[in-house]
């Protein structure tokens, strides 16, 4: 006499176990990647949002400014500026900026002797 063992409903019942255990842990994933993104969003990109929009509005407000003084490149300076990506707007106006303080401190300059004079 041989005995035979069915195991085909405990497999079954394995084979669907495992399959549920599968899709519960990708809805964790999902689940943890939508929170980690809304947090992410929070902290980083709209701070950034905020401090690049006070950069162009601060841009545009020194673009107006170069544009009074009747220089006739601050109009084709202005369009390229426009042009280019925020990133590249943010590395320009440091660029100037670093120009100006250049400017400034050639202009006010003491020399050893005057700093003894006083």
């Amino acid at each position: 006499r041989k005995l035979r063992f069915n195991f085909q409903a405990p497999n079954r019942m394995e084979s669907a176990l495992a399959i549920g255990l599968l899709g519960f842990v990708v809805l964790i994933m999902i689940a943890f990647s939508f929170n980690l993104s809304t947090t992410l969003n929070g902290m980083v990109v709209q701070p950034l949002e905020r401090m690049l929009h006070t950069v162009r509005v601060m841009t545009k407000s020194l673009m107006t400014q170069a544009a009074q003084l009747d220089d006739p490149d601050a109009a084709d300076e202005e369009e390229k500026f426009n042009a280019l990506s925020e990133l590249e707007q943010l590395e320009e106006v440091v660029r100037k900026l670093a120009r100006l303080s250049q400017m400034l401190v050639q202009k006010t300059a003491v020399n050893d002797e005057e700093l003894v004079g006083m």
